[in-house]
């Protein structure tokens, strides 16, 4: 079973909560992954003075990914994330599980 949580700070936002609904849909029937946790949360000024519209971390520590979305683009397709961690998760499967 994986775990896809919103930060706090758009926990009440039904357009992140859909987005995390997709993303946890995506990881567990087109990737086939299990037990991954996920935070979703909005990217820091920072972060979007980069110039990116989503950034995927892991953290060691926690044994966690984050996924910051910047709430002035249109959010990715939630298969292309999960993409992405599966590419993370398992590298020599090239891709798509």
């Amino acid at each position: 079973m994986n775990n896809v949580e919103l930060h706090e700070a758009v926990r009440e936002k039904s357009d992140w909560a859909g987005f995390a609904a997709k993303l946890n849909t995506a990881m567990t029937d087109e990737y086939r992954l299990e037990g991954v946790s996920v935070v979703v949360r909005e990217m820091t000024p920072q972060e979007e003075a980069d110039g990116e519209s989503d950034l995927l971390t892991f953290n060691q520590v926690r044994q966690q990914f984050e996924v910051a979305l910047s709430p002035s683009h249109k959010f990715p397709p939630a298969w292309k994330i999960a993409d992405r961690i599966d590419g993370f998760l398992n590298p020599d499967a090239g891709g798509d599980g």
